[in-house]
């Protein structure tokens, strides 16, 4: 005999269900991009945390070649996202609402992937609330996304991180983890997060890491970061002076915000980083 489930436990398994993976209300803007866009979706599981990760067709398409190793991967690294649902209340679901890196993804013809964080979009029992909050840079998120990249860029020559926000954060403590980084490219990056916490009053991100606190990056590794004029969540006087610390090329978008308009410009700093790295590698 077929059962019919009660109205009311349908409503409750609808519910967790949405708590166990990607809030509802976030799903069609990943799903509408991932069609639109052709993207290929993977859950990949690194460390037992299961990591939603989509990619361009660039990328697919050198998978199913026997080429190796492949010149360049672009991975995309999107910011802290609903890390606290109030001042006192962390988030049960941190995943952006808006996915500004997805967004710029599909602007890339180089082969890219965005990954997605240790429990965000979907969640386990490893999963808890420290993860996107006080720890968000901390060890077990650097060692997974860590692990992810080396797994995800083994068939590439050299490995670019681009980060917006927290992703600039996370950008910056990985590369000089990762052997095949070659560039770092961060918009609006959090790369003071004791001088933005204290900014805004927040409480320390005591188990996490500071990249203004570590060693500046290996001299092979480029970096770019750019700040908006307007972004009054992270400052451009936090950015720049990160920039000047690791000599790295520093720029102020003028008329843009924390997230506006980083689409509108995108290709175009795609196109002036590639001009940059062939000058360098063509130079005597």
């Amino acid at each position: 005999m077929l059962a019919i489930l009660n109205p009311s436990r349908y409503k409750l398994i609808l519910v967790l269900l949405c708590l166990w993976t990607v809030s509802c209300s976030f799903l069609p803007q990943y799903r509408q991009l991932a069609k639109q866009y052709n993207l290929r979706s993977q859950i990949i599981d690194i460390n037992g945390f299961q990591l939603q990760t989509y990619a361009n067709q660039a990328f697919v398409r050198n998978l199913a070649t026997n080429k190796m190793p492949v010149d360049e991967l672009h991975i995309y690294i999107e910011g802290d996202g609903q890390a606290w649902k109030s001042l006192h209340t962390p988030s049960k679901n941190p995943t952006p609402k808006s996915p500004i890196m997805l967004k710029l993804m599909t602007l890339d013809t180089t082969p890219s992937i965005y990954v997605g964080r240790p429990c965000y979009f979907l969640q386990n029992e490893k999963c808890n609330v420290l993860l996107w909050t006080f720890a968000r840079y901390g060890d077990d998120v650097l060692s997974t996304l860590t692990q992810a990249y080396q797994q995800l860029g083994s068939r590439y020559d050299s490995l670019t991180l681009i980060g917006h926000s927290g992703g600039g954060t996370l950008a910056m403590l990985i590369a000089p983890r990762l052997n095949k980084a070659k560039t770092v490219v961060t918009l609006a990056g959090n790369l003071d997060s004791e001088a933005w916490t204290l900014h805004h009053q927040y409480s320390p991100l005591h188990l996490s890491h500071n990249p203004a606190k570590r060693s500046p990056l290996p001299n092979h590794i480029r970096q770019f970061h750019y700040a908006g004029s307007k972004d009054t969540n992270v400052l451009p006087r936090f950015i720049e002076k990160i920039a000047k610390r690791e000599k790295a090329q520093y720029k102020v978008m003028e008329g843009f915000d924390h997230t506006c308009c980083w689409e509108q410009v995108w290709s175009r700093i795609l196109n002036s980083i590639d001009l940059k790295y062939t000058q360098k590698t063509e130079s005597p």
